[in-house]
C-alpha cells in the first residue's frame, strides 16, 4: 500500500441546484469549470481520479486534456467500485 496523496474528484453528480452541469459551467475565460479545477489539482503534483456518470461525454470530453483517472460511477447497475 502507498502512502501517496491523490484527489478524487467526484462528478457525477445530477446538478439538480445549480439547474445546469455545473462542472461544464462555462467561466469567465471561456473554459469549463471543471478544466479549472483540474488544472489547480494537476499543477499541486498530486494524482488525480474522476468519478463520473456513464455515457457522460461532454464531461469527459471537456477533460481530455488532462492526464487522469476516469472511473465510471456504475450506480444504476447496483454496483460499485472500489479505488485502491
Amino acid at each position: 500500500m502507498s502512502n501517496a496523496a491523490g484527489c478524487l474528484v467526484l462528478a457525477a453528480g445530477a446538478s439538480r441546484r445549480f439547474g445546469s452541469p455545473k462542472l461544464l459551467h462555462t467561466m469567465a475565460d471561456g473554459r469549463p469549470l471543471i478544466q479549472h479545477t483540474l488544472q489547480a489539482i494537476c499543477e499541486s503534483g498530486l494524482e488525480v481520479v474522476v468519478v463520473h456518470k456513464p455515457n457522460d461525454t461532454a464531461l469527459i470530453n471537456a477533460i481530455a486534456p488532462f492526464d487522469i483517472t476516469l472511473v465510471e460511477n456504475n450506480a444504476e447497475a447496483n454496483r460499485c467500485c472500489r479505488l485502491a
